[in-house]
Formats: structure tokens, sequence, C-alpha cells
């Protein structure tokens, strides 16, 4: 018999759908929704083990004694669902003149569930490997609950004059449940600007970096990774 006998099973069901459309010409709507499900069980069983213990007598005995084995199971659920939706306008204005001009929002929840139960001594290892054929003697149950939300708006205009003169801004306005009530939500900029000088009339054609620009930016940036659930 096996010392141990351990089994994960892990499953998961992932939907996802997208919708994107021409609302007038040149402003276009896109869409996005995925929800997810992943359910984890995973168990082992310490098992006795009777055989020859040849660094001492060879005789038959419990390696493993029956009061030291002992079965573990756990459970976990996770869901999660994220959705995005924004809108994006492109024109060009007396041939030099490029917009392209994006707004949106997105918003994702995750919830977290799981189950750890424990017992020693089993009753029965080779019949019934089970939680409740196990004695109640140093057994242990733990349970844990987490659950996120956070949501944002977000926006971005580009203009550029005959693709040689660039300008970009940027903003996001973010809220996640990771933080307190009164620092809930957030607010990052960002400005981009760029010069492409290689598309400059005075630019040599003949020289031998054939595309050449500068840019400078600025930004402030967000991050709730580095946050418990509840801190």
């Amino acid at each position: 018999k096996k010392a141990a006998d351990r089994e994960v099973t892990t499953d998961l069901t992932r939907m996802n759908t997208f919708l994107k459309a021409e609302i007038v010409k040149g402003l276009t709507l896109n869409a996005d929704f995925t929800y997810a499900i992943q359910n984890m069980n995973s168990g082992s069983q310490d098992n006795s083990v009777y055989g020859i213990n040849w660094s001492g007598k060879p005789v038959p005995s419990y390696i493993v004694t029956k009061g030291n084995s002992g079965i573990w199971r756990d459970f976990s659920k996770q869901n999660t669902w994220t959705a995005n939706a924004y809108v994006n306008y492109t024109k060009t204005f007396a041939k030099k003149h490029n917009l392209n001009v994006m707004a949106g929002v997105n918003a994702e929840e995750e919830e977290y569930k799981y189950l750890y139960g424990t017992r020693n001594v089993m009753y029965d290892q080779e019949g019934y490997p089970e939680l409740n054929m196990a004695g109640k003697d140093g057994q242990d149950l733990s349970w844990n609950h987490t659950s996120r939300a956070s949501a944002g708006y977000f926006g971005r205009i580009n203009y550029d004059y005959k693709g040689i003169y660039l300008l970009e801004l940027n903003g996001r306005y973010d809220g996640s449940s990771k933080f307190g009530v009164n620092n809930r939500w957030g607010c990052f900029p960002s400005v981009a600007v760029g010069w492409r000088i290689s598309e400059e009339a005075f630019y040599p054609k003949d020289f031998f970096i054939n595309s050449l620009k500068f840019r400078a930016s600025w930004g402030r940036l967000g991050n709730e990774n580095a946050l418990g659930y509840y801190d």
C-alpha cells in the first residue's frame, strides 16, 4: 500500500461575449464581458504502512502505524466577471490635423471561497478513506472567504499635425474595494508630446537613421496589487 494518495481536480468554465458596432462614420462602440467559474477539489490520505524495515530486524511490522494515519480535504470556488465598454472617434481635418478620441468604463468583481478539513487515524483506509471515517482527536477545520471589486472611467485624446507634431492626453478615474472608504477612488492623468523629426522637410533623406522621434511624457499611476483584500 502506498504511504499516501493525493488527488487534485480542477474545473474551469469561462464565457466571453464581444460587441463592436459603428454608430456613425468614424465613431465605433466596443464592449466585452467575461465570466469565469473555477472549482478545485483536492485531498490526501496518509496511510499506515505495514512491511519490513530493513534498517532494523527484518521482521514484518508497521513502519507507519495506524495511529499516525490521517486524511485531509479542501474545496475552493472562485467566481470572476469583467466588463469593458468604450467608444472611439477618429477624424482628419483639412488633411493635416488627425484626431483620435477614446472614452470608456470598466468594472470587475471577484469572489473566492475556501474550505479545509483534516482528521487523524483513519478507521478503514482501504474501503472508506473519508473524513467522517476518521478520528476526531486533532481534527481541524478552516474557512476563508474573500471578495474584491473595482471600477474605472478612462479616456484618451491623440492629436498630430501631419504625423510630425504629436500630443497625447490620458486620464483614468479608478476605484477599488481594497482601499478604505475615504481613499477608494483616485485620479491618474498623463500627458505626452512627440516630435517626429525625420518627417521634417529639412531632415536629410539619405541619413543612416531613416526614422527618428523625440518624446517626453509625465503621468501618475495607481496600483492595488500591493494590498491585501482588507488592508
